[in-house]
């Protein structure tokens, strides 16, 4: 599980360098600045997740808990403005044949979750801020990324890796004007740039520390520094492993870019798999993520003030043993 786990984040990882520092294009580098800018607008964002495990020879009953895990599908709409410092999101998450349906309201610093699939009893909103999820700093030194930025480059400088072109693209805005920018790498470009992360990463001296805050172990037994040192680099071997003799490996990113100079569409895709893979193993994973940007810089519908949210209950105040629990999908 912490290999899947180590694999998602790398996965992550990779999406960011690619969306963020993946083009010598001047244009594209400012339609991201820009983009990011962003005062008000709506904006949406849908992202599946499908795995496929090795289920020969397993318990039938396993096999049907394994299939279920297979598909996982979270979308999220709304619409924000930072001069106001509100945002209005409408989200949805399906995942193991269960349906969780929320909106989220953003007033401040604070944030007012509104959970369709929860029973609060004398409550309607839960209140959180940021600050009570905060991740603890990252001890990666900044030349971790400097280095991975430099392979990238590298990579999406051969031939056919990346290109633009004028198209035309349909948004909620309608068919706009815009300018394509696409970076796709193969099979062999992306087990090379993988496996040298994976390797850059288990050469950092403070990687033990680092793999903690990434997959946050938690054990009833105390590991020492030699347990952790040996599990992780099993999880290591086995992840370089499972790369070296994927047998479908490909990335592929495309970004739309208006008139105006801003991103109006992004999409990524990325797949691997392993056919080879032993009972239970996992044999193949694709990721999809589309995002979408319209209405910008127009005003947006957020007409709800603080007092709207007078029936909320803190996150820390939950009692989730006495919480009404989901629905399921049919």
């Amino acid at each position: 599980m912490k290999k899947h786990i180590f694999l998602f984040v790398l996965v992550l990882l990779m999406i960011s360098i690619t969306a963020c520092s993946g083009s010598n294009l001047e244009n594209y580098v400012a339609a991201i600045e820009k983009t990011n800018s962003m005062v008000k607008g709506s904006d949406s964002m849908e992202m599946s997740i499908v795995t496929k495990y090795n289920t020969v020879g397993l318990e039938e009953d396993v096999q049907k808990l394994i299939q279920s895990f297979e598909q996982s599908k979270f979308t999220m709409t709304g619409s924000f403005d930072n001069d106001l410092k509100k945002s209005r999101k409408i989200g949805y998450l399906n995942y193991g044949n269960l349906g969780f349906d929320f909106n989220i309201y953003g007033v401040d610093d604070a944030y007012y979750i509104e959970p369709f699939f929860l029973e609060l009893k004398d409550h309607r909103y839960i209140e959180f801020s940021l600050d009570e999820f905060k991740v603890p700093e990252s001890e990666i030194p900044s030349e971790f990324f400097q280095e991975i930025g430099k392979k990238w480059n590298e990579i999406i400088s051969e031939e056919n890796v990346m290109r633009g072109e004028k198209v035309l693209v349909t948004t909620d805005d309608g068919e706009i004007k815009s300018r394509e920018f696409t970076i796709t790498l193969n099979e062999e470009q992306l087990k090379e740039f993988i496996l040298y992360i994976i390797e850059l990463f288990e050469e950092n001296g403070e990687y033990l520390n680092i793999m903690d805050q990434v997959t946050y172990i938690e054990t009833d037994v105390e590991l020492t520094e030699e347990d952790k040192e040996n599990l992780y680099r099993d999880l290591f071997t086995g992840l370089k492993d499972f790369i070296d003799k994927s047998d479908d490996l490909n990335l592929f990113y495309k970004a739309y870019i208006d008139i105006d100079g801003y991103v109006v569409q992004e999409d990524i895709e990325f797949n691997m798999g392993n056919e080879a893979g032993k009972a239970g193993e996992l044999i193949n994973l694709s990721f999809s993520m589309v995002t979408k940007y319209w209405d910008i810089e127009k005003e947006q519908d957020l007409d709800f003030d603080i007092t709207s949210f007078d029936n909320s209950i803190r996150f820390d105040k939950l009692n989730l043993e006495e919480l009404m629990p989901y629905r399921e999908v049919k």
